[in-house]
């Protein structure tokens, strides 16, 4: 009886509540009780629908001869263990195109005298590394470049203390966030179209980081490679990368080449070497042993800095343009041009050779040259220099052999400690010497030729103000010392300079 009241007024209970909500009503509302047509199927996943990739093992992809794994047709494999290597054979085989490995984060390690940590042995195309680590192999510690496939892809690979090279590709390849250490041969190396990116290389044999043409290697660093740092061939772009303490040239490149944002220090070569036709935009070479930045014929250097490098700062060779360059403590010229070339708005602070120093065909403004112990500004025949300062030489200032064109220059304290120094020096002919103004040195303008024209410049406090051959040109030379002056006030006054000649020279 107590039972049925209580299942009665349950039942009850919950049909007022349906009535007034709605909400319970629905939430014990069932599915319909007969099962659709057909028969019954499963709903769970295959194997192979949860990992469709392939598995390298010995039932997937069997070893032949030379190699433990060898994978035979196209596809996305994986690694399911470490892998370790046998004398005489290749780690992992890829004899087909179209394939991607995925290393899954396990180490194939290599035996003496075994051969590739992987290699492919097909000219194919579209084959990826991906994802591991690779190390102590005999040979490479991958290799997709022997049979010259193409279209590779090497990423987050780990390649060290491998006898060949840590990672090997072929052209129309891109390695990337991979690192290689300690390979007997070079660290990381690509063929033609490559790139090489946000990748490192340290401790190897040869070279670092090299490439073939049209190349480019980003955000990359060498450290203390035996040969170059970086090395790249014709048309390539070096940007945002680093060498330091490499045994060769610290950055290397062919002919036509663009390196930009980059940083060389403390290597056993020079800092940043190209061939011809090259742009160096943004870079810093320091404590390099072979100098700082070099490069051949027609190139253009634009704010970059080389400072206390051995030998020259920043040298180039014909038909050069340097922009907003600074060059300081190197042991031989902050600025080394041959033919040709223009050097503006420049600085060349406490260098042992010359601040700048030029061959003939040249023109040099704006500049700025202190502390050097060689020369200041020296040129040879049919060069122009104008608008600079220069001072605390030990030598001349400005130094030119013949037909040079020297105009509005400030020099001061030449040969300001013992040495033999003049502002100019102009020991060819030629040369016309026009509005500067030198001051505190051994001599202030010095002509040893003839046939040179010196008008409109001041020389003062020197030992020797004007030492000037016979047979040259010159507007009067004014001594204003113990001209009388008055007092200015107003809107007129006569001219303390004793001399209105437009071309006069002056002496203070």
């Amino acid at each position: 009886m107590h039972h049925a009241n209580r299942t009665a007024l349950s039942l009850s209970a919950l049909a007022l509540a349906g009535v007034a909500g709605g909400v319970l009503t629905s939430l014990l509302a069932a599915g319909p009780l007969n099962p659709p047509a057909g028969p019954v199927t499963s709903t769970y996943k295959t194997l192979t629908e949860v990992e469709p990739r392939i598995a390298i093992n010995a039932a997937n992809t069997p070893g032949a001869g030379a190699s433990i794994y060898k994978i035979t047709q196209p596809g996305s494999y994986y690694l399911t263990a470490n892998v370790t290597g046998g004398a005489g054979r290749h780690g992992i085989e890829i004899a087909a195109s179209g394939v991607t490995l995925d290393l899954m984060g396990f180490d194939l390690v290599g035996v003496p005298g075994s051969l590739d940590g992987v290699t492919v042995t097909v000219a194919g195309v579209n084959i990826a590394v991906v994802n591991g680590s690779v190390r102590s192999w005999g040979g490479d510690g991958v290799d997709l470049a022997t049979a010259i496939p193409i279209n590779t892809r090497v990423e987050q690979v780990h390649a060290s203390g491998n006898t060949g090279t840590g990672i090997l590709t072929s052209s129309g390849s891109t390695v990337s966030n991979c690192s290689a250490s300690f390979n007997v041969a070079s660290g990381i190396h690509t063929g033609n179209g490559g790139a090489v990116t946000n990748s490192s290389a340290t401790g190897n044999g040869v070279i670092g980081i090299s490439t073939l043409g049209g190349c480019t290697v980003t955000n990359c660093a060498g450290y203390k490679n035996s040969g170059n740092g970086i090395q790249v061939g014709v048309g390539c772009t070096v940007a945002d990368s680093s060498s330091f303490d490499s045994g060769g040239q610290g950055i290397s490149t062919g002919s036509r080449c663009t390196v930009s944002g980059c940083s060389s220090s403390a290597n056993t070569g020079t800092g940043i070497d190209t061939s011809f036709d090259c742009v160096i935009t943004e870079c810093l070479a320091s404590g390099n042993s072979g100098g700082g930045i070099a490069t051949d014929v027609r190139c253009s250097i634009a704010n970059c800095a080389a400072s206390g490098n051995t030998g020259n700062g920043i040298s180039t060779l014909a038909g050069s343009t340097l922009t907003n360059c600074s060059a300081d403590s190197n042991t031989g010229n902050g600025f080394n041009t041959l033919s040709t070339s223009t050097i503006s708005n420049c600085s060349a602070y406490s260098n042992q050779g010359d601040g700048i120093n030029t061959s003939q065909g040249n023109v040099v403004t704006n500049c700025s040259v202190s502390n050097s112990a060689g020369y200041g500004i020296r040129v040879s025949t049919g060069s122009t220099v104008s608008g600079c300062s220069i001072k605390f030489i030990t030598l001349d200032a400005i130094r030119c052999d013949a037909e040079c064109v020297i105009r509005n220059n400030n020099t001061g304290y030449a040969g300001w400690v013992a040495g033999d120094g003049a502002g100019i020096h102009a020991t060819g002919a030629y040369n016309h010497i026009e509005g500067n103004h030198c001051s505190r040195g051994d001599r202030g303008i010095d002509v040893d030729s003839s046939a040179s024209t010196i008008i409109g410049n001041t020389c003062a406090g020197n030992s020797l103000n004007w030492s000037i051959a016979a047979n040259n040109y010159y507007g009067a030379i004014v001594n204003r010392t113990g001209v009388a002056t008055a007092v200015v006030s107003g809107d007129f006054a006569p001219t303390a300079l004793a001399s209105t000649d437009p071309h006069a020279n002056f002496t203070y």
